[in-house]
């Protein structure tokens, strides 16, 4: 998951909050993509 390890967190050191957010908007585009293949074809 590249977060902090125990020890790290222990010392206070902070999380880069880049390494997870830098492909938000990459993963929600496929996460609607991939949403839209299987969507129930009954109701829409």
């Amino acid at each position: 998951m590249q977060g902090n390890t125990p020890q790290e967190s222990f010392e206070g050191l902070s999380i880069d909050i880049s390494r997870y957010t830098n492909n938000f908007k990459k993963q929600k585009n496929s996460r609607i993509q991939q949403n839209k293949k299987s969507a129930c074809k009954v109701y829409f």
